[in-house]
């Protein structure tokens, strides 16, 4: 224990030497939020440290982190360094450790978002980009969902086959056990599930190029879940408030996020469903907004609430970059007057749960959308109401707010077998 502290020191103080010393704090709590142990995040921190040093060398910002820099330093710098000893030439671990870099600094708006499927060896981005081609025009699905099959595919096929070529004909159903067990050690059973049905897409997509790897599809383990088991995770009415006032409104930055926040706490609407929201999508005179539904790609018209409509123009008036760019809601750093982004959105929240002084684990923003849907159930709105307001196309999606409304049930609840009536 006193050696994986001394090397983390070492680790951290070779960080802070470097221009990415800011991200240090939200590195070693991404790190730890996560459940990874001593000696990885040793190994994360040191490669991230490797690699700011590098960004220092070659005089280049962190807030021009891109695909084609983070390739450069894999391909051409660690191969050949002699920067120092102890470095770590695992090039999965390494991308791995700038993988997480890049998310902090996204989500901390130091730099742009960038696909970490670019950053992926060229023959696994060579079939990642023929499988995402696949997805969006054989099977019409939607950006997030190609995001998370591109993800966990990339994922496993960098595992399986590292450098050399996809070869989808030395798959076995032991490659796919192996690796979901891999997973499940340090994720969550709905994610594990989510992995597993990503590989299941990838499996039917061979099968319709022509290998034989059908009888790989029921091979995949499916994670223990309990459809509806949970009840959905809110804010109470009095978290909610501290929430919504954990943003400065005395800054632009503060009335753009307590305008996103309002939108999904009241409308219930999705992280990306905000970032994609445009100036033409509210009609003032109506009192409504046209929402771009993540999933279905269909537009849905909602009320647009006072409160909400409130917010939205003390940001418009004051607060709201100059730019010829259509989205609401725009960036305040380099590139300024860009639209947000989710991670940036995601980043905003975070910071305002800890503001608020709620768990440190609540880091996600789906909570608020549940908390919209608690608050119509509190109202007495029916199933019927809710769904139409989050866009779901069955009711049974929407089912699950049912369980919130203790009173409702007591009424239908039947006396415990034995007990006095």
């Amino acid at each position: 224990m006193g050696r994986d502290s001394s090397a983390l020191n070492r680790a951290l103080s070779w960080l802070l030497k470097t221009s990415l010393a800011g991200s240090a704090g939200d590195l070693l709590s991404r790190f730890r939020d996560r459940g990874y142990g001593g000696a990885t995040i040793i190994r994360y921190i040191r490669s991230i440290a490797h690699f700011g040093q590098w960004l220092d060398n070659t005089r280049v910002s962190p807030s021009d982190l891109s695909e084609a820099l983070v390739l450069d330093f894999l391909d051409r710098h660690l191969p050949r360094c002699r920067c120092r000893a102890r470095i770590d030439r695992d090039r999965k671990c390494v991308r791995a450790g700038l993988v997480h870099l890049a998310t902090v600094l996204h989500e901390t708006g130091v730099a742009p978002a960038f696909r970490d499927r670019e950053i992926w060896s060229s023959a696994t981005r060579r079939e990642l980009d023929q499988f995402d081609e696949h997805l969006d025009r054989t099977r019409g699905a939607s950006e997030a969902t190609r995001t998370w099959c591109r993800r966990y595919v990339g994922y496993f096929l960098d595992w399986r086959f590292g450098d050399n070529p996809v070869a989808p004909e030395e798959l076995r159903a032991e490659d796919f056990r192996r690796f979901l067990l891999d997973r499940s050690s340090h994720c969550r059973s709905g994610t594990v599930g989510v992995i597993a049905t990503a590989l299941r897409i990838y499996l039917r997509y061979l099968v319709l190029l022509g290998h034989f790897v059908e009888h790989l599809i029921d091979s995949i383990p499916r994670a223990a879940q309990w459809s509806k088991a949970r009840l959905p995770q809110h804010l109470t009415e009095e978290q909610e408030e501290r929430f919504l006032r954990a943003p400065d409104r005395s800054r632009p930055t503060g009335r753009r996020d307590y305008a996103m926040f309002l939108m999904m706490c009241r409308l219930g609407l999705r992280v990306s469903e905000v970032a994609d929201l445009t100036l033409g999508d509210i009609d003032w005179r109506q009192g409504t907004v046209s929402v771009h539904m993540a999933k279905s790609r269909r537009i849905h018209t909602l009320p647009l609430p006072s409160a909400v409509g409130d917010a939205v123009v003390a940001y418009l008036h004051d607060g709201r970059p100059g730019s010829r760019d259509r989205h609401v809601f725009l960036r305040h750093r380099p590139p300024v007057g860009r639209g947000v982004s989710r991670g940036l959105i995601r980043g905003a929240a975070r910071r305002a749960y800890q503001s608020a002084g709620l768990a440190s684990s609540w880091t996600g923003t789906h909570r608020l959308r549940h908390t919209a849907a608690v608050r119509m159930v509190q109202g007495h709105a029916s199933i019927k109401q809710i769904a139409d307001v989050l866009g779901h196309r069955c009711v049974d999606t929407t089912a699950i707010y049912a369980k919130v409304d203790i009173e409702a049930l007591r009424e239908v609840a039947l006396p415990w077998p034995g007990r006095a009536t």
